[in-house]
């Protein structure tokens, strides 16, 4: 994918891509093909990015009100 093409608003809004890694993150703790310690890393990862996305919104958001 280039990195000059737009994103789509609905499919990529910041709410559907934190739940898409939120999804993820439940799918690693099911996961029988890495070991628990791995499966965890990435679950971590996974809401640490969600976390990220959802922050980034509210604050992008707030300086949209001022």
């Amino acid at each position: 994918m280039r990195s000059d093409q737009q994103l789509d608003l609905y499919q990529h809004s910041p709410q559907r891509l934190a739940a898409a890694h939120r999804q993820q993150a439940a799918m690693w703790l099911m996961n029988p093909y890495y070991t628990p310690a791995e499966c965890k890393r990435r679950h971590d990862h996974d809401m640490t990015e969600a976390a990220r996305i959802e922050r980034e919104a509210r604050e992008m958001r707030d300086e949209q009100r001022i």
